[in-house]
């Protein structure tokens, strides 16, 4: 009986913070404004790294590229292209795609496939996310699936610049001003 008794327990404490609408779900997130702390994430690269954020890139700028939708991935892909081959004045950057609204059976085809035509150096930079996305489409305030939103980060983890219109040579160059200050 008392191991009855212990596993009821154990489940409803899981439930209580694990079903949606809940706080412990991020349910009361504001959208994340420049200023803000960015909070603490983590998740693995297609690499199979695991990556802390911002922790990971803690003394120097680091650019988050976010996706929600394969109609995304070119602009996200034109950030994250831009951002690899500016050699002159090198940004650390993660591309996080948000896969928990892909069917079930289509996730792990659609990891296989970024595994499968991704270079192994942007497989580094590439967080792949199953579980959250409701949460971080109200902290970026992302109204337009079809869109990348980015943010760039200071050494101390606080948010400095962030963009949530389409690629464009103009805003590549505003992230870039940014990321040159001290």
């Amino acid at each position: 009986m008392r191991t009855i008794s212990a596993s009821f327990f154990v489940t409803a404490v899981f439930l209580a913070f694990a079903l949606p609408g809940r706080d412990a779900s991020g349910s009361n997130a504001q959208p994340l404004r420049s200023g803000d702390v960015f909070p603490q994430f983590s998740g693995r690269t297609l690499a199979g790294k695991s990556v802390m954020l911002p922790n990971d890139a803690a003394g120097r700028p680091v650019a988050l590229v976010f996706s929600f939708s394969r109609k995304a991935a070119g602009d996200a892909h034109l950030w994250s292209d831009s951002l690899s081959r500016d050699a002159a004045n090198p940004t650390a950057y993660y591309g996080v795609i948000l896969l928990e609204s892909a069917p079930k059976m289509f996730q792990k085809l659609a990891v296989a496939g970024m595994r499968s035509v991704l270079p192994a150096s942007a497989q580094q930079r590439t967080i792949v996310l199953l579980r959250g996305e409701e949460l971080w489409r109200r902290r970026l305030g992302a109204s337009y699936l079809s869109r990348a939103y980015v943010l760039l980060l200071g050494p101390h983890g606080e948010i400095r610049w962030r963009n949530s219109g389409p690629f464009s040579g103009a805003e590549f160059a505003r992230l870039k001003a940014a990321a040159s200050k001290p």
